[in-house]
């Protein structure tokens, strides 16, 4: 007789997002997270995200087993991000500067384990507004597209740039926080 192997599905995890109010939210960015130890110390990189459905529920699907942190948010910037390539329903309410993102604990996920019912509330934040300077090399005004990510997370490619902004540039309804900024413009890039 020929063995017989058995192999597991793919983890998986789903579960619902929620506005402030308790209602569903629809379009929210949801992330699955791991961290990860580079030479500059421990980071939280990006293993897949997606966008909540209709009915604020999302799944994230052939994950690998090991402990993830699933984070949920829901802006304008976050819809962009998450949404390359799809086209969102006009009839979508208009996200602005949304809610702040919010982290669950460790999710272990075992081969073949289906996580459902791993919610996430949003709450309301405080905001802050923060005045950009950027300069050419010869320290004179200049227009730039611009990444800020909390740090700890990697910069995730071209997602997290969003348009060209000139100096002075004010970026409004920011959460507090400890951020990572970077610039770039034709043949220009900035400092960590």
């Amino acid at each position: 007789a020929l063995p017989i192997l058995r192999v597991p599905s793919a983890p998986s995890i789903s579960g619902t997002v929620f506005a402030p109010n308790g209602e569903r939210l629809a379009a929210a960015r949801v992330q699955a997270l791991r961290l990860a130890y580079t030479t500059t110390g421990q980071r939280m990189r990006l293993i897949d995200e997606t966008l909540t459905d209709d009915r604020g529920e999302y799944r994230l699907f052939w994950l690998r087993p090991g402990q993830y942190i699933i984070a949920a948010s829901y802006s304008d910037i976050d819809q962009r991000a998450a949404s390359e390539g799809l086209l969102l329903s006009p009839n979508l309410s208009k996200a602005d500067a949304g809610y702040p993102t919010i982290y669950t604990s460790n999710v272990d996920l075992k081969p073949g384990d289906e996580l459902t019912n791993v919610n996430v509330g949003l709450r309301e934040g405080t905001y802050v507004d923060v005045l950009f300077r950027i300069y050419d090399p010869d320290g004179r005004d200049t227009c730039a597209r611009l990444a800020m990510v909390l740090n700890g997370t990697a910069v995730n490619g071209d997602k997290d740039f969003g348009n060209a902004v000139c100096s002075p540039y004010l970026m409004k309804r920011v959460l507090p926080g400890a951020y990572s900024v970077l610039a770039i413009a034709k043949g220009m890039a900035s400092d960590v």
